[in-house]
């Protein structure tokens, strides 16, 4: 037996609702390039379906997992002096292509200095940059969600690379010498940052992308500005004309309850219209001609109609725009309005 939907409530005739949208598939790489230097290569690999990773070191034929659980295994491993290498499931990705990082960044002495940190932040990411050579990134994207960032060798993270990950504007990082687990990255609590995050938004703020509208580089754009720009600002200040009186006068409610008693009357000529058009022929802005009568864009032009005695009654409304190219007010019919 299968269930099927209607659009419309058979009781009401209300819309129910649409259909199911599938969320995009996220770019979640099994083995990504981190850097080869001789027979010395580092990777990042993928440990599990929500995108986590781990680091895989490889040196000739050896092979170091940092991996939580491969390192207990790999400590077991060389304790039973076996003679086979080591080897793990996040080892064997390494044996497939592997890719080369989604995105690079690098380090500049401007990036550093107009970063907003204290100096000694600032110095401390200076000096991460002079122990890199000009071809190596101190950090890379390796998933939709996930970085690999350089920085300072310790005890949990001796080759320097830990993993970053961005949920949100929060950022999650690897490394247990971070002193919290995740952290806001307000400028306001850079106490809560450690020097990982420091130095993935450093690199990351050139990248950001501008949210203002781009420069116009031709007189023609400064002069005529957008189309739908000039339209949303005059049909605003024609809007602004129209008002609705309090209370709601008698007069109104009586002629509304009139329709609904024609309506269920069936009485067509006086019953609620199927269609709502403006009654205008010229711009109450401007004095320009109207279009015809249109769907407003955006929009496939059906409402519901709300009374006392027809609740959700599907009606179409249609809008007038000004032919004006400097005006292009849109006229809509208003709820008082003969």
């Amino acid at each position: 037996m299968t269930a099927r939907k209607p659009k419309l409530c058979e009781g009401c005739h209300f819309e129910i609702g649409g259909s199911y949208l599938p969320k995009p598939k996220l770019n979640i790489p099994d083995c990504i390039i981190v850097y080869i230097e001789g027979d010395t290569s580092l990777y990042s690999v993928n440990s599990s379906t929500r995108d986590d990773r781990c680091l895989v070191l490889v040196q000739g034929t050896n092979c170091l997992c940092y991996h939580e659980t491969c390192k207990q295994q790999r400590a077991i491993h060389l304790s039973s002096s076996s003679g086979r290498p080591f080897g793990c499931k996040h080892s064997e990705k390494i044996v497939r292509k592997p890719q080369e990082p989604l995105e690079k960044y690098f380090l500049s002495d401007e990036s550093i200095r107009t970063y907003p940190a204290d100096i000694g932040t600032q110095e401390t990411i200076l000096s991460l940059m002079k122990r890199l050579s000009a071809s190596q990134a101190v950090a890379m994207k390796v998933s939709d969600k996930n970085f690999v960032v350089y920085g300072k060798a310790s005890t949990s993270t001796p080759i320097c690379y830990t993993h970053v990950q961005c949920n949100k504007d929060n950022y999650i990082w690897s490394s247990k010498d971070c002193k919290s687990r995740g952290g806001n990255t307000k400028q306001l609590k850079s106490k809560k940052i450690c020097l990982h995050v420091h130095v993935l938004l450093c690199v990351l703020r050139e990248h950001v992308k501008p949210t203002v509208d781009p420069t116009p580089t031709s007189p023609e754009e400064i002069a005529e500005p957008r189309t739908s720009s000039v339209c949303r600002q005059r049909t605003v200040h024609l809007m602004a004309r129209c008002s609705l009186p309090y209370p709601v006068p008698k007069e109104f409610i009586s002629k509304c309850r009139k329709i609904d008693a024609w309506s269920t009357a069936g009485i067509e000529d006086k019953s609620w219209p199927s269609s709502f058009i403006p009654s205008q022929e010229s711009c109450e802005l401007c004095g320009s001609q109207l279009s015809l009568p249109k769907t407003k864009p955006g929009s496939d032009g059906k409402a519901f109609l709300m009374t006392h005695q027809h609740m959700f009654l599907v009606v179409q409304v249609l809008v007038k725009l000004c032919k004006n190219p400097e005006c292009q007010a849109m006229h809509r019919v208003w709820p008082l309005s003969d």
